[in-house]
């Protein structure tokens, strides 16, 4: 190639926003995980960075590529900055679920991390809607009954290529199957490991032995205890969970004496209002749910070519 065609595709590659920077030890991912939210993937996270051959960084999910915080950018220097206490033998990689739901961040990842290994976790649907709505619940951000917060969630359900809303998204969230061909198309089968949530817990050791494989480690991901079982709770009543984590939200850089006296009631009444289990599901509920997520089902267990335990024929 002559040298001023060399240095024309440079500029055409440039102006594109084709060309990643590496040099000034830019690191970027090895590896990617991209969902789905609430299906074990706190659990993975720690069982990947227990393991010292490979560099995650401190912050679980990053949202970069989807665009959630307005952070991305094409020359990724803010992104490649997550990664720069990585040594230079390590396998790196990040951990965002709701990459999967994102059709901008399956575009994005395509485009600068193409040979990228994706990391895909997988659960029954409803249970993982069901999970979604716990969560909320806890952390005092969903004052609606569970009927009412998934009839919502249903009936804005459609043809979108992004979520509206990820917070309470519980519906939308647990549809796989465009997010998964989305992924197929741009990468192929053979960069996507696909896990079940079951498995994390049942054949934890199989788990590690094929995520080590996946990721070139030469064998199995090594073992860490780092993740605590925590008992479930619920709230007892919704409305004070609400009101005690928002008094918590707002007022904690504030060190006044009556900031404090406060913070301090409300910590007594989320600690008052802490109930064992969790929410109970009328089982009409369930088999709504299910009904609702079965053609989705349908279609990912005929994309993945293998029967999926929640999926009825």
């Amino acid at each position: 190639m002559a040298r001023g065609s060399f240095w024309v595709r440079v500029s055409m590659l440039w102006s594109m926003g084709e060309l990643v920077r590496t040099s000034g030890g830019l690191r970027l991912p090895d590896f990617v995980g991209i969902g789905g939210q609430r299906c074990g993937s706190t659990t993975l996270w720690h069982w990947l960075r227990g393991d010292d051959r490979l560099f995650l960084p401190e912050r679980k999910e990053l949202h970069y590529f989807s665009d959630r915080d307005g952070e991305y950018r094409p020359d990724l220097e803010n992104y490649g900055a997550n990664f720069e206490g990585a040594s230079d033998s390590a396998v790196v990689g990040e951990f965002t679920p709701n990459y999967l739901t994102s059709a901008g961040a399956c575009r994005r990842i395509r485009k600068h991390l193409p040979d990228a290994k994706l990391i895909l976790l997988l659960r029954d649907p409803v249970e993982r809607a069901i999970s979604h709505y716990n969560f909320r619940v806890i952390g005092g951000r969903e004052s609606r009954s569970i009927s009412r917060a998934m009839h919502a969630d249903m009936e804005r359900c459609g043809d979108l290529d992004e979520v509206v809303d990820r917070h309470h998204a519980y519906c939308q969230m647990s549809m796989y199957a465009r997010g998964y061909e989305r992924y197929v198309k741009a990468f192929g089968r053979e960069q996507i490991l696909i896990l079940f949530t079951d498995e994390l817990k049942s054949a934890s050791a199989d788990v590690r032995e094929r995520l080590g494989v996946f990721l070139g480690l030469g064998s199995g991901l090594r073992a860490n205890d780092q993740v605590a079982n925590k008992s479930a709770t619920r709230p007892r009543s919704r409305v004070v969970q609400v009101r005690a984590k928002n008094t918590l939200r707002n007022l904690r850089e504030q060190t006044g004496l009556a900031a404090r006296a406060r913070c301090s009631v409300a910590r007594r009444a989320l600690a008052l209002n802490s109930g064992r289990g969790t929410v109970r599901v009328p089982d009409v509920l369930r088999d709504e749910l299910g009904a609702f997520f079965q053609s989705d089902s349908l279609r990912l267990q005929e994309l993945l070519g293998e029967p999926l335990a929640w999926a009825e024929v």
